[in-house]
C-alpha cells in the first residue's frame, strides 16, 4: 500500500509540475497579447496627435509657345465666325483650338458669363473658316451631315433619333448595352 501511496504522490507531482508549467505558458501568452494591444493603441494615439505637414510645390506657369501668324488667322477668324454665330458672345471670349486637320478645326470657348461656354467644330470654306455647330453637351451626327469632318478629329456623334452614342469609324453604337449596327453616322 505504501509503494501505492508513494506512485499517486508521484503522479500527482508530475501533473501538478505539468499543469503549472502549462498555466504559466498560457499566462504568459496573455499577458503578451495584452501588452501588444496596449503598445498598438498607444502608437495610434501618438500617429493621430502628430501633426503631418504635407509640402505641396508651387504650380509654375510653363509658357505657351508664340502663335505662328498663320495660327492667329485661324483664331481670329473663328473668334469672328463664333461672334457672327451667336452675337451674344462677349468681347472677353476666350477661343481654344484643340486640333486642326486639313481644313477642318475643333475646339472650345469661354465667355465671361457664368456657364456660357461649349465647343465648336469649324470647316475652311471658301478660303474663311465658318462655324458647323458649337453647342455644349454632344456633338449631334446632324450637325456633321454635308461635311466630311475627319473622323480623327470627332469620333462619336450622338444620333437623336435612336438616342444613342454613335463610334463614326465602325458606325457602332457605343452607350447602349447591346452593340447594333447603324447607319446614321456619317463616313
Amino acid at each position: 500500500m505504501e509503494n501505492n501511496k508513494k506512485e499517486v504522490a508521484g503522479f500527482l507531482a508530475t501533473f501538478l509540475a505539468v499543469a503549472a508549467s502549462v498555466f504559466l505558458v498560457v499566462a504568459g501568452a496573455i499577458l503578451y497579447w495584452l501588452y501588444d494591444q496596449y503598445a498598438n493603441q498607444k502608437k495610434a494615439a501618438q500617429n493621430q496627435s502628430q501633426v503631418i505637414a504635407t509640402i505641396t510645390p508651387e504650380p509654375t506657369l510653363i509658357p505657351l509657345p508664340t502663335p505662328t501668324p498663320d495660327q492667329t488667322k485661324i483664331l481670329n477668324e473663328i473668334i469672328e465666325a463664333l461672334k457672327i454665330r451667336d452675337p451674344r458672345l462677349d468681347q472677353q471670349l476666350q477661343v481654344f483650338v484643340n486640333r486642326q486637320l486639313a481644313g477642318y478645326a475643333t475646339g472650345s470657348y469661354q465667355t465671361s458669363e457664368p456657364f456660357k461656354s461649349g465647343w465648336w467644330l469649324a470647316a475652311l470654306i471658301d478660303d474663311r473658316w465658318q462655324i458647323i455647330a458649337t453647342d455644349n453637351g454632344n456633338i449631334l451626327c446632324d450637325y456633321l451631315e454635308g461635311y466630311e469632318f475627319p473622323v480623327s478629329l470627332v469620333p462619336e456623334c450622338y444620333d437623336q433619333s435612336t438616342g444613342n452614342l454613335i463610334d463614326r469609324a465602325t458606325e457602332v453604337t457605343v452607350i447602349v448595352g447591346v452593340s447594333e449596327s447603324t447607319q446614321s453616322a456619317g463616313p
